[in-house]
């Protein structure tokens, strides 16, 4: 699954980090992206699963579902999405 060429590229955040994830979903919108934002690694999985993100920045140091899981799981379900980790550890 992949998006229309015309389409801006969409973008997943994801970040237990409230302040961060809302900065940089600001900053990237303003930029032209489409973003969505999710605060832990189940809804990651759960968005991955019905939507097409080109791209997916998660924070690797999350409880419960990491970012390394997060990753992996992105890969299963959609090989082409690329993944960011970021971390302020």
């Amino acid at each position: 699954m992949k998006r229309p060429e015309s389409e801006s590229c969409h973008l997943l955040l994801v970040d237990d980090d409230e302040i961060a994830c809302q900065l940089l979903a600001e900053v990237l919108t303003e930029e032209g992206y489409k973003v969505d934002t999710v605060r832990n690694g189940q809804e990651a999985m759960e968005k991955t699963k019905i939507t097409f993100y080109d791209l997916v920045i998660t924070d690797l140091m999350m409880p419960e579902i990491d970012g390394l899981e997060i990753l992996r799981a992105c890969k299963q379900i959609s090989p082409d999405t690329l993944v960011i980790m970021i971390t302020a550890f």
